[in-house]
């Protein structure tokens, strides 16, 4: 039997969720079962460049 990876324990304040959650909703958009258009890919892409990430952080 494989052994189950412990999850973090330590959660995430308030104000990192309201910083994360903007580019958590961009990112989603790319997981639907949707067609995507130009504009949304330019959409999700100023939401990500707006963010407060880096590259490899998101």
């Amino acid at each position: 039997m494989m052994k189950a990876e412990a999850m973090p324990t330590e959660a995430f304040t308030m104000p990192e969720v309201q910083r994360r959650l903007p580019v958590w909703h961009a990112m989603s958009d790319l997981f639907l079962d949707t067609e995507l258009q130009a504009r949304d890919y330019r959409r999700i892409a100023k939401v990500l460049a707006g963010s407060a990430y880096s590259r490899a952080e998101l």
